[in-house]
């Protein structure tokens, strides 16, 4: 029984630390195939215009790669509510 416990533990750490691994070897790279995918036509002019870097750039890792399409959706939600936006003036 402690052997079948210990190569559960060895195969549980094994795959642990192969899972962690693969969270920072990948590539990350914004792809037009997925922006006209998952967003509406109308909006994905603005998009475009605010994620023009994201194109060209590749990313080593997830966490960036997220923290800069949540910057260029920021920024498009920006010009979208300054350009269609009500305002009592």
């Amino acid at each position: 029984m402690k052997a079948i416990q210990s190569i559960g533990l060895l195969v549980f750490f094994v795959g642990f630390f192969l899972f962690n691994i693969s969270l920072f070897t990948e590539s990350y790279q914004l792809k037009n195939d997925s922006v006209e995918q998952f967003i509406p036509e109308g909006k994905r002019t603005f998009f475009n215009e605010a994620a023009t870097e994201l194109y060209s750039r590749s990313f080593s890792n997830n966490f960036e790669f997220l923290d800069k399409i949540g910057e260029a959706f920021e920024r498009s939600n920006e010009e979208i509510i300054a350009l269609y936006a009500i305002s009592f003036e």
